[in-house]
C-alpha cells in the first residue's frame, strides 16, 4: 500500500509571512491540523493547530500584555517547524505508520520531484486500515496458526484452505497479538463461507474471531 493512493492532494499550505491568527483561522475553516510551509515550489517547515495554539494569546488579558501583542503579530516562519521529515508518493503506508509513532507526529507533508504533493496523516493511515479491513462483504476470521513441524496437515497455508472451499480471498494478514504470538487474519467471499471455520479447526487452526458476512438490508 502506497502513500499515493491515500494521501491528501491537493494539499493546502502556507508561507512563511502569514500571521499566525490567519493561519488558526484558516485550519478552523479547512478543517485541518497541520499544514506545510512553503516558499514558492519549495518546502521549508511544517505548522500545526498546536504550534499555533501554543504561541498565541489565549485571553484577553494575555492580548493586553506586550507579549501578547508581540504573540499576536508572531508569523507563521518563526515558530514552524524546519526541515521537516517527508516522504515519497512511492512510500509504503507501514513505513509512514512507523515514522509517525517514533516521531510523534501527525503527519508528514509528500514531496515528489522537489514539489509538495500531498499530505499522509494519521487520519489517512485510519481510512486505510478501513478501507482494507472494515468490508461489508465476505466472511472474517482471525486465527493462531499450529506450530510449525507438525506431523499432520496442521500448516495447511489459511489461503489454500480457503480456495479448497472455492471462496476467494479479498485480504490476508499476518500480524501479533500484544503478547507476540503470531496471528493470521483473513477475509474471503463465496458460498461455503461457514465450513471455513471447521476446516481452519481441523488443519490445526486456533480460531479466536469470526464475523459471517453482513446480511443485506431488506
Amino acid at each position: 500500500m502506497l502513500v499515493r493512493y491515500f494521501m491528501t492532494a491537493p494539499v493546502t499550505t502556507v508561507t512563511e509571512d502569514l500571521p499566525c491568527r490567519a493561519a488558526l483561522r484558516l485550519f478552523r475553516e479547512k478543517r485541518f491540523r497541520r499544514a506545510p510551509v512553503v516558499r514558492g515550489n519549495l518546502l521549508v517547515g511544517m505548522v500545526s493547530e498546536r504550534d499555533l495554539l501554543r504561541v498565541l494569546p489565549g485571553a484577553i488579558a494575555e492580548l493586553e500584555s506586550a507579549a501578547g501583542e508581540r504573540a499576536e503579530h508572531a508569523l507563521v516562519g518563526q515558530i514552524m517547524t524546519r526541515r521537516p521529515e517527508t516522504v515519497g508518493p512511492d512510500t509504503h503506508l507501514e513505513d509512514v505508520a512507523r515514522v509517525l509513532m517514533t516521531r510523534k507526529i501527525g503527519g508528514l507533508p509528500v514531496v515528489e520531484n522537489g514539489a509538495v504533493v500531498g499530505i499522509i496523516t494519521e487520519s489517512d493511515l485510519f481510512r486505510a486500515l478501513v478501507e482494507i479491513m472494515d468490508r461489508e462483504e465476505g466472511v472474517r476470521l482471525t486465527v493462531v496458526p499450529p506450530p510449525r513441524g507438525g506431523e499432520t496437515s496442521h500448516n495447511d497455508d489459511v489461503a489454500l484452505i480457503a480456495l479448497r472451499l472455492g471462496l476467494r480471498v479479498v485480504t490476508l494478514l499476518t500480524h501479533e497479538s500484544p503478547g507476540g504470538a503470531p496471528l493470521l487474519t483473513l477475509r474471503a467471499l463465496g458460498a461455503r463461507w461457514s465450513e471455513l471455520p471447521d476446516q481452519l479447526a481441523r488443519a490445526g487452526y486456533v480460531v479466536i474471531e469470526f464475523t459471517p458476512p453482513r446480511l443485506a438490508a431488506a
